[in-house]
C-alpha cells in the first residue's frame, strides 16, 4: 500500500526508483485500488536488455497464470492496430476476464500495463481513469529514470547537454504535477481518501480528500486526538484495539466505523491499510478510507426487503397448507358422513324393532347387518385416504451415501444464504438398501430443513449442520446434527405426534409423516441432544432384513 503514497505525489516513492521498483509500485497501486484478478506490468530495457516484469495475482497456480497472462499480453501487444488504452476480453487459464490494456509511451516504447478482472462491470470509467493516471505517473518515473541514466552517461562527455536534460526533467515534473491533480480529482469522485500513519511517533499524513471525509481543513495537521474527536464513540474501542496491535506487530487493517463531521450527517467509512514494505516506509502504515455510507444503506434496505419477502412467502405457504388441509378434511368429512348416517339410521331402526311389544328379530338382524356394511364402507374410505397420502414408488436399491449427497446439494444454497455450514461425513462400504428412495429422501430433507430453520431465531456464532452416515452389526443409519439452540426436555416426547409443532407457521405434520415412512420401512427414528449444543435427529434400518 506504500505505493499509493507515490501515486498521490509524495515524490520519494517514485523519484530515483529503478525500473524494477517502478514496475512493483505500479503493480501494487493498481492491485490495491482496483482489486482485480491480476495485474501485469512490463517495462522495456533502454539498452534492449531483458524486460522488467511485475505480477500481482489474487489466487491460483502462479506459474500457470503468469504463462497464460504473458501469452495474452504478447498477443495484444503484437497487434498492429492497437493504440493507447483498450478494453478487451481474454481467456486466462480457462476463465473469461475483462482486461484493460495500456501502452506506456506513444506506441508502447516504454512497456505496457495489462489488468484483468472477472467483475462484469469492469472496467468502469473511474477504473479506466485510475489505470491511466497511475500508468502516466509510472511512465513519468520511467522517463525520469531513463533521463537520469542518460545524464550520467553523457555528463562526462558533453557538459552542454546538462541544461537540455534539466529542461526535459522539469517538463516531466510538470507532467507529474498535472497527473497528481488528476489523481486528486479521481479521489474526490470515488469518495476515497488516503493516509500514512507512523505508529511509533503516532503521526498522520492525510490527503485532501481524507480531510474532507472528516470535515477538516485541507491544510490542517491531523493528530490522533483530532481523529477520535470525529469518530463515533461506539467505535473507539475497536479502533484503539486495532491500533495497539498494529503498533506491536505488522498486520493488515480492515475496519468499518462511523465519523460525525460537524454540521454533516454521520458517514460510514471503511479503512484498509497495510504495513509499508519498502525500506523508505518501514514502520509506517499506508492505507485508504472510503465513504461507504450509501452502500451500507442499500445493503440494509435489501436485507429488510428480503426478510419481508421471506415472511410473506412463509405466510402464503402456511395459508396454502391450511387451505389444502381444509379442502382435504371437507372431502373426507363428506365421504365418511354418508356411511355414518346410514349406520345411525339403521341403529335407530334396530332399536325400534327390538323395543316393539313383539320384537321383530329378523328386521333387527337386517338392520345390524346394514350397520356392519356401513362401518366397512367408512373404513374403506379411510384406508383409501391413507393410501392416497403416501406416494407408492417402487422399492429399489438405494445407496444411502448418494442419497445424502444429493439431498445436501439441494439445500446447500439455502444453507449458505443463512450463513450455515452444511457438511457430510459419509461412512465407507455401506450396503445398499431396498427402499422407496423418494420417501427416504423426503424424510432426510425434512430433518435437514428443520435443522436449518432452528437457526432462524438463534444468534449463535457457530452455525453448523453435519449429516453423517454409519453402519454397525445390526443397522445402517443417517443423522442430522446441528449446533442450534436445541430442544426443551418437555418438547421431545411429543415431537413425532401429528399436529404438534414448535414453529409459528408449522402444521406439525412433517415429523409425524417421517415417523410413519420410517416405520413402513421397518426402521426407527429418534432425537437426542447434541454436544455441546444443538439437537440430533436420526433414523436407521436393519441390515439383516429387506427394508421395504
Amino acid at each position: 500500500m506504500n505505493d499509493l503514497v507515490g501515486l498521490l505525489g509524495l515524490r520519494p516513492m517514485w523519484a530515483g526508483a529503478d525500473q524494477t521498483r517502478i514496475a512493483d509500485i505500479l503493480a501494487d497501486v493498481l492491485a490495491q485500488m482496483l482489486l482485480p484478478e491480476f495485474v501485469y506490468v512490463r517495462l522495456f530495457d533502454r539498452h534492449e536488455g531483458p524486460d522488467t516484469e511485475a505480477f500481482r495475482l489474487v489466487a491460483g497456480d502462479g506459474a500457470t497464470l503468469k504463462h497464460a497472462i504473458r501469452g495474452s499480453a504478447d498477443a495484444w501487444f503484437r497487434h498492429e492496430t492497437r493504440l493507447g488504452s483498450h478494453s478487451l476480453t481474454c481467456s486466462i487459464d480457462g476463465r473469461g476476464l475483462s482486461v484493460i490494456a495500456l501502452d506506456l509511451g506513444t506506441r508502447g516504447e516504454f512497456g505496457f500495463v495489462f489488468v484483468g478482472s472477472g467483475r462484469p462491470e469492469f472496467p468502469t470509467s473511474a477504473e479506466r481513469l485510475l489505470v491511466s493516471v497511475a500508468a502516466s505517473q509510472a511512465l513519468i518515473a520511467v522517463q525520469q529514470h531513463w533521463l537520469l541514466q542518460e545524464q550520467k552517461d553523457v555528463a562526462t562527455r558533453l557538459d552542454g547537454l546538462v541544461a537540455q536534460r534539466s529542461e526535459e526533467l522539469e517538463t516531466a515534473s510538470e507532467a507529474l504535477r498535472r497527473s497528481e491533480s488528476i489523481m486528486a480529482h479521481a479521489e474526490s469522485a470515488s469518495l476515497t481518501g488516503s493516509f500514512r500513519w507512523h505508529p511509533v511517533t503516532d503521526t498522520l499524513e492525510w490527503s485532501a480528500q481524507a480531510h474532507r471525509l472528516f470535515g477538516f481543513e485541507a491544510d490542517r495537521l491531523i493528530t490522533s486526538d483530532d481523529f477520535f474527536d470525529r469518530v463515533d464513540p461506539d467505535d473507539h474501542g475497536q479502533l484503539r484495539e486495532a491500533g495497539a496491535k498494529a503498533s506491536l506487530d505488522p498486520i493488515d487493517l480492515d475496519l468499518t466505523f462511523t465519523v460525525m463531521p460537524p454540521g454533516q450527517e454521520p458517514r460510514v467509512l471503511r479503512l484498509v491499510a497495510h504495513p509499508g514494505t519498502h525500506v523508505t516506509e518501514q514502520g509506517a502504515y499506508i492505507g485508504t478510507m472510503q465513504d461507504i455510507t450509501e452502500r451500507v444503506r442499500a445493503e440494509s434496505a435489501s436485507r429488510v426487503a428480503e426478510a419481508r419477502m421471506r415472511e410473506l412467502r412463509d405466510e402464503l405457504s402456511h395459508a396454502n397448507r391450511l387451505a389444502t388441509l381444509g379442502q382435504f378434511s371437507a372431502a373426507i368429512s363428506h365421504d365418511v358422513r354418508q356411511p355414518l348416517s346410514s349406520v345411525s339410521a339403521n341403529a335407530m331402526a334396530g332399536l325400534n324393532w327390538l323395543n316393539a311389544s313383539a320384537p321383530n328379530l329378523d328386521s333387527a338382524r337386517r338392520a345390524l347387518e346394514r350397520i356392519v356394511t356401513g362401518v366397512k364402507r367408512a373404513a374403506d374410505i379411510l384406508d383409501r385416504v391413507k393410501s392416497f397420502s403416501r406416494r407408492n414408488s417402487p422399492c429399489i436399491s438405494v445407496d444411502l451415501n448418494d442419497l445424502v449427497s444429493d439431498t445436501v446439494a439441494l439445500v446447500d444454497a439455502d444453507a449458505r444464504r443463512r450463513r450455515i455450514l452444511l457438511s457430510t461425513d459419509l461412512a465407507g462400504d455401506l450396503p445398499a438398501l431396498q427402499a422407496d428412495r423418494v420417501q427416504i429422501q423426503q424424510v432426510l430433507m425434512n430433518l435437514i430443513v428443520n435443522a436449518l430453520d432452528a437457526f432462524d431465531e438463534s444468534s449463535l456464532d457457530a452455525r453448523k449442520v453435519n449429516v453423517p452416515t454409519w453402519l454397525d452389526a445390526e443397522e445402517i443409519g443417517v443423522e442430522v446434527r446441528d449446533t442450534g439452540p436445541g430442544l426443551s426436555a418437555m418438547a421431545i416426547p411429543r415431537l413425532f405426534e401429528a399436529f404438534n409443532t414448535t414453529k409459528a407457521a408449522g402444521l406439525g405434520m412433517g415429523l409425524s409423516i417421517c415417523r410413519d415412512i420410517v416405520a413402513d420401512h421397518h426402521g426407527r427414528i429418534w432425537t437426542d441432544a447434541n454436544e455441546p449444543s444443538g439437537a440430533v435427529f436420526g433414523f436407521s434400518f436393519p441390515t439383516t432384513e429387506r427394508v421395504e
